[in-house]
């Protein structure tokens, strides 16, 4: 099960994101919430989701400096963008940190399952190969300590 963590201003926006998940992507665990990006890094911090949903404009920290220091920390957390906006600055801005996607409000749904199913299956892959990286180091080093044993008889 993949974890969610959703930063949004807006309070309906936020609850409904969290609803909409909930009751529609079972994969998916909604860890968090906050109303403005220094709130949501603090949790972050602590929680480390594996995706964050957040809106670009947001009192205290936006969404861009929110992703640029969860960068910066080197977290592992995906970062998706909503915004109102449909400004190429913004949409650059959150690429060059790193977001996944930008998605214009009002949210399609079905974009949004889209999007985090491509998600889950990037982080399964990475996961799958890490594991497969892992089997073959354990491997070398196995084969390693034998020759090493074979030659000292």
């Amino acid at each position: 099960m993949l974890s969610v963590f959703i930063a949004d201003d807006d309070r309906i926006i936020r609850k409904g994101l969290v609803k909409i998940i909930d009751n529609n992507m079972k994969e998916f665990k909604i860890v968090g919430e906050a109303a403005n990006g220094s709130a949501a890094l603090e949790k972050i911090k602590e929680l480390k989701p594996d995706i964050l949903v957040t809106d670009i404009k947001m009192p205290v920290m936006d969404g861009i400096e929110l992703i640029n220091n969860i960068k910066k920390l080197s977290l592992k957390t995906r970062s998706i963008v909503l915004s109102g906006f449909d400004d190429y600055k913004f949409i650059r801005e959150t690429f060059k940190n790193g977001a996944v996607d930008y998605i214009l409000k009002p949210i399609d749904n079905k974009i949004l399952f889209q999007l985090l199913e491509k998600i889950k299956e990037d982080i399964e892959n990475e996961t799958y190969e890490k594991e497969k990286e892992e089997k073959y180091k354990n491997r070398i080093k196995e084969s390693t300590s034998f020759l090493k044993e074979k030659v000292f008889e």
